[in-house]
């Protein structure tokens, strides 16, 4: 051979080992990706959406309303001043009393509606949402309208209470300790691969900690037998990575931060179930199937000279066996694979969170309507036109419990007369809505409502008989405004 063959012949050597060298420093490349993709989805955070936490008090407002227009004695019932207590604090009667209407959440929840009376400034002004209702008549029609306003927007409270509880309670949710469950396996309480937890609890050598379905127990643990092995540091797995050891939890720790990195840099992200599956779909692609004799196959995540069976955390073996979650017969589902079964529930978790979430957001714009609805009547109350122009009908109660509609207009116009026989003098009479003073009439009587105001009651009547018959548009749960041209259109659900 001449020095010129010779020369050509040690190139060629040197090029096909410098290939084989970087074969292996490369050769579990697709399996470091997916594992990364797999790490970021599972090391995502889940926090409730916005919008979700609470509904700026508006029930409360609701409540203090509807208690703001009560009877004297009831809201003395309430009262920290007349001597009220909690529930907890009540004895002998006085318990007994509570447990009658309705136990500690509901007299609870009463105190809280009188305490914020004075709190929201409900009723305490001449201004704002709630302005002080000075008539008598107007505050009693006020409550029977509030008051099932006030159930309907309790109602309301009721149903999104568990909602809103699993949307900010990772107790009940468990995205989030999934999502850890996934990473490092364990109670979803560990931040690091752990020996035990995340894959088998002897480092001593990567058989004992890597091999075997018993040890397919986390992402991170997987990961790091895939790219970590005492006998393989050629940066099989990345460039960035040539952890090699595995004997102690202390040179996990260091290896498994390496890996991180090796990743790429992530900021820390919201958890979603589209990444979830992504990641997942990319760790299915990156398996290698290949038949193992007889009628089954052997799965593997990494390169390996032969199959699955051949893993061992060296150059040409970097990989991890799946195949005992791909057997015809004789193995497990794949849906068993611990760290795969804790992340697609927090994937499952996730949608049926972002479902609530709209549910929550629904019931909250109802109980925005109701609240409106609220307003309109306090307001209405307030500038006196509630008993002269105003009537609701809420069927809030079945036909049967409800008076008839007749007898309640007869109430109507009593409370406007009683309104009426109030006025001390001429001069009071004259400031009254709908009232004229007769010198020659009883003297208990001489401020009455004059005819111009029964009219208001009967107009009422004849629009009632026109819902009945079928004519009246507005429906059954609106608030109708005689002689003047608005519409209140408040659905109470």
């Amino acid at each position: 051979m001449s020095m010129k063959q010779g020369g050509a012949a040690l190139v060629a050597l040197i090029l096909l080992t410098i290939d084989r060298v970087k074969a292996a420093a490369d050769e579990s490349e697709a399996a470091h990706r997916a594992m990364c993709a797999l790490t970021e989805a599972a090391s995502a955070t889940f926090t409730a959406p916005s919008g979700t936490a609470d509904n700026d008090g508006l029930n409360d407002k609701i409540q203090a309303a509807n208690m703001s227009v009560a009877d004297a004695q009831w809201q003395a019932l309430f009262d920290d001043g007349a001597g009220s207590k909690p529930y907890d604090q009540t004895t002998s009667d006085n318990r007994t009393l509570a447990d009658k209407l309705g136990g500690k959440e509901k007299w609870d929840g009463w105190r809280k509606a009188f305490a914020d009376i004075k709190a929201l400034n409900i009723g305490t002004k001449t201004e704002g949402e709630y302005p002080k209702i000075n008539s008598e008549v107007d505050r009693k029609l006020a409550r029977q309208q509030l008051r099932a306003v006030a159930a309907q927007a309790n109602k309301l409270e009721m149903t999104m209470k568990p909602l809103k509880a699993f949307l900010s309670d990772g107790k009940i949710n468990k995205i989030n300790e999934n999502l850890r469950k996934a990473l490092y396996g364990g109670d979803g309480e560990l931040s690091t691969p752990t020996l035990g937890k995340s894959f088998g609890a002897d480092g001593s050598s990567w058989n004992n900690l890597c091999k075997g379905k018993e040890n397919r127990k986390s992402i991170a643990g997987d990961f790091f037998c895939i790219c970590t092995g005492a006998g393989a540091g050629t940066k099989q797995c990345s460039g960035a990575y040539g952890h090699t050891a595995h004997d102690s939890q202390p040179s996990i720790n260091t290896g498994w931060t390496a890996l991180q990195k090796s990743c790429g840099k992530r900021e820390q992200s919201k958890a979603t179930a589209s990444t979830i599956y992504a990641a997942v779909a990319q760790w299915r692609t990156a398996l290698t199937q290949k038949a193992q004799g007889g009628t089954e196959n052997s799965v593997w995540l990494g390169t390996s000279s032969g199959t699955g069976q051949q893993c061992a955390g060296t150059d040409t073996n970097t990989c991890v066996d799946y195949s005992d979650f791909f057997k015809k017969t004789g193995g497990q589902d794949l849906s068993t694979l611990p760290w795969l079964q804790a992340l697609t529930g927090a994937a499952t978790q996730i949608t049926q969170a972002e479902e609530t979430a709209a549910a929550v957001k629904s019931l909250q714009a109802q109980m925005q309507a109701l609240q409106g609805a609220s307003v309109e009547i306090y307001s209405a109350a307030a500038s006196g036109v509630l008993a002269k122009e105003m009537t609701i009908a809420i069927p809030t109660a079945p036909p049967t419990q409800r008076e008839p509609q007749a007898q309640t207009q007869k109430k109507q116009a009593e409370l406007a007369e009683t309104e009426c026989n109030a006025a001390k003098d001429e001069d009071e009479c004259k400031t009254k809505t709908g009232c004229i003073y007769d010198k020659a009439a009883d003297p208990k009587k001489k401020c009455t409502l004059s005819e111009e105001g029964k009219q208001p009651a009967e107009n009422t009547a004849a629009g009632n008989q026109a819902g009945t018959d079928g004519k009246n548009t507005a429906g059954s749960n609106s608030f109708v405004i005689n002689k003047a041209p608005l519409l209140l259109a408040v659905s109470l659900f």
